[in-house]
């Protein structure tokens, strides 16, 4: 009893493990073992009547298979090479990872792992470059500049002897009226006096022979001349292993993108390099300084800490910029007599950062998924720093092949640190996608009727055999009279499907909108999900075009079956609405706010740099219009919003959504604060008081009247309840009666 209920929960299992495998859609070897999203397996029996590839469960079942005929792949590993950790210099450089080299074969879809082990080289490479201000205000800072550039290799000393300085200087575009040639020194935009160099002499030789410029206002090219430092590579010698580091000495605020219209440059930067004989040419004079936004990107991506060394005055213009500028710091220029700068700090703690950190790329191809335990790419890497107690980094490498190499051969990829050329771990990867008994043709086997090969146990036709395309009969019982028997194999009539015809895809297909109906169940397009194939895989539906982070649902929301519920407004008894999940009763202000500095931009250059700068290439649309035509603009659900300017003037636009695209009408006219009349202001004022005083005058004047009035009835009542008689002895009628005699008055 007992065996028979196994038995039966056996079954029971292999029945829900197949139904919900499509392992069984394969119909060779070597795509059965190929399949990454699941571990299949495959029967090479000759006379099974089974489905020959299977989930890998099904591998102990001898009733469906024997297992001297199963194939199912295992991974093989070997570590071929390890080398000792060996320090490095300039000329040698060593291997300071282990293994250096991995021999590994395994199927798709299976992860192999192994550990890495890496050490800190010695005498890490530095570089640092110091871009100083050479307005006339900056020379009793000359001395400064050698005295940091001494403090450095004296502080770096003991960590490192691979150290190269470089001197550069800045002043101002040579352009009117930032600059008047006629009234003041020379003016350059950026010169590179010193290349990288190991020599401490020539650069304070150099800083020692250096003329200082002038300009006209207190702004100044300090981030013209930055963005030259960081593009031109070649000709400031910057390493590609090195930490690259450049201090910007400077006691100005600087000029950034826009100001080049105050002196007639309409042309964005390029963020190109633009040096001549080591001089910023006469590109500066035709170009924008660079924006905040452009020197981060450069800096990121090139992998530069700028370190901003200005006075106290300016010290908080340069903390706001180096808020916006990834890894940058400011440090305050004191002179020697008056104290210690913290530049030096900053430079070694930036160096100990990158001597002691890994941070692991690779050249695996996209099909091939890389992970690393601890993950040393993330932004905390604690577990990823060597220290003098633990020198020894050892990560967790787990490979998993997402699908075939290209040619089916093995390939070596590499595994290195950042920045450290030829070291690495080298990793030879062959992906097991062949059957070895899809390697050899047999003869043709009578199994198949003589018209094709036995593979592996299925009959696999010949293309170049007439006989490949003989059919056995038109309505074959071995199709179940569904379908042509070729060349050992059933092509089923349409509507039917599955190794004998054996599905009637008619069934199922009143609930498979976005597939086709095949082997019994829905086969989805290529972005539809099952069962049935209504939703989208992606969320990509669920994400708003004009969204900057892509956010599914703008983050106020679940995406279900490619369409957004909203969630509840946190503290308040509503919910956000919209089909992205992006309006509220409150959001009309944030949306202004975030829209303001692309409007901007848009008011001041082509729509097509701001999309680069701001939105990556959001599908916009953007009119300037003027005052009349934006009140014109009869959109009902479109939001006024106003971006201030610092000079009190404002630019008014409009936002709305729809079709997908964000849509902007900004007013061509600037908003101008209206400016009251002070004779207007004056005059109103003194008129409200007469009048008051008028009004009040009047008032007092009846009130008075009618107190009077009252009080002398009360007397003259009073005098006649007394006896008094009221009357005015003196008084006389001034009227006077005389009678007419000849009148006659009538009957």
């Amino acid at each position: 009893m007992f065996r028979l209920t196994k038995v039966t929960v056996l079954m029971i299992y292999f029945c829900f493990a197949s139904g919900a495998s499509i392992c069984g859609q394969f119909k060779t070897c070597s795509s059965c073992i190929s399949y990454a999203s699941e571990r299949c397996v495959w029967c090479s029996e000759a006379e099974t009547k089974h489905t020959r590839c299977q989930p890998e469960i099904f591998a102990s079942d001898q009733t469906w298979c024997n297992s001297s005929f199963i194939y199912n792949p295992k991974f093989e590993k070997f570590e071929e090479q390890h080398v000792p950790y060996q320090s490095v210099d300039d000329h040698d450089r060593k291997t300071i990872v282990t293994p250096g080299h991995i021999k590994i074969k395994v199927r798709p879809g299976v992860p192999v792992d192994f550990k890495m082990l890496y050490k800190p080289i010695e005498h890490f490479p530095l570089d640092v470059y110091f871009l100083m201000d050479n307005s006339y205000t900056m020379r009793q800072f000359q001395n400064e500049l050698k005295s940091q550039a001494i403090n450095i290799l004296k502080e770096l000393s003991a960590f490192t002897k691979n150290v190269r300085l470089g001197f550069g200087t800045f002043v101002e575009k040579p352009v009117y009226p930032y600059y008047d040639k006629n009234r003041y020194q020379k003016s350059i935009p950026f010169e590179n006096v010193l290349s990288l160099t190991a020599d401490i002499s020539k650069l304070n030789n150099t800083v020692r022979q250096i003329d200082f410029g002038s300009n006209f206002d207190d702004q100044e090219a300090g981030l013209d001349a930055l963005m030259q430092v960081m593009t031109c590579t070649k000709e400031i010698g910057w390493r590609t292993e090195a930490r690259r580091i450049i201090v910007l000495f400077t006691d100005a605020p600087y000029h950034s993108m826009g100001d080049g219209k105050m002196i007639g440059i309409l042309k964005p930067n390029d963020m190109e390099c633009h040096l001549k004989d080591n001089i910023y040419d006469d590109t500066a004079t035709t170009q924008d300084y660079p924006s905040v936004s452009q020197i981060n990107k450069v800096a990121t991506e090139r992998n530069f800490k700028i370190i901003f060394a200005t006075i106290e005055r300016v010290s908080e213009v340069y903390k706001e910029l180096s808020n916006a500028i990834l890894g940058s710091e400011t440090a305050i220029l004191i002179k020697k007599e008056e104290g210690e700068s913290n530049i030096v700090p900053i430079i070694k703690t930036a160096y100990l950062e990158a001597e002691s950190v890994v941070r692991l790329v690779s050249d695996f191809p996209s099909s091939v998924n890389v992970k690393y335990s601890p993950d040393c790419n993330e932004i905390e890497k604690k577990n990823c720093r060597s220290t003098h107690l633990n020198p020894i980094v050892e990560i967790n490498v787990t490979i998993v092949a997402g699908s075939c190499l290209d040619g089916n051969s093995s390939r070596v990829f590499k595994i290195s640190p950042h920045g450290l050329h030829d070291i690495d771990v080298g990793v030879e990867l062959e992906v097991d996608c062949q059957c070895e008994c899809e390697k050899v043709k047999k003869e043709k086997s009578p199994v198949c009727f003589n018209a094709a090969y036995l593979l592996c146990g299925v009959c696999i036709c010949d293309s170049d055999s007439k006989e490949s395309n003989v059919a056995e009969d038109l309505e074959s019982p071995h199709c179940r009279y569904h379908g042509q028997y070729v060349c050992g194999r059933c092509i089923c009539k349409p509507g039917y499907s599955g190794d004998t015809c054996e599905y009637d895809d008619n069934l199922c297909m009143s609930n498979c909108k976005k597939g086709t109906c095949y082997m019994g169940k829905c086969n989805c397009q290529e972005g539809w999900s099952p069962p049935n194939c209504m939703c989208p895989v992606s969320n990509i539906d669920c994400i708003a075009p004009w969204s900057d982070e892509n956010e599914v649902c703008f983050g106020n929301g679940e995406c279900k079956c490619g369409e957004c519920s909203c969630d509840k407004v946190s503290g308040k008894n509503e919910s956000y609405f919209g089909t992205f999940c992006d309006l509220c009763t409150d959001c009309a202000a944030k949306y202004c706010k975030k829209y303001e500095d692309y409007v901007y931009c848009n008011y001041l250059n082509e729509k097509a740099f701001c999309d680069q700068s701001f939105l990556n290439g959001k599908d916009t649309v953007v009119k300037i219009v003027n005052s009349t035509e934006i009140i014109n603009d009869n959109i009902q659900k479109a939001t006024w919003c106003a971006k201030l300017l610092d000079n009190g003037t404002s630019i008014v636009f409009k936002y709305h959504h729809e079709d997908n695209k964000l849509f902007l009408t900004i007013q061509k006219e600037k908003q101008i604060p209206p400016k009251a009349n002070l004779y207007i202001v004056v005059g109103s004022v003194i008129s409200a008081i007469v009048l008051i005083g008028l009004l009040t005058l009047i008032g007092w004047k009846v009130l008075t009247d009618i107190y009077d009035q009252r009080e002398y009835r009360k007397v003259e009542e009073a005098a006649k309840a007394a006896g008094f008689d009221v009357s005015n002895p003196y008084y006389e009628n001034p009227t006077t009666e005389f009678p007419n005699p000849s009148y006659r008055p009538t009957k």
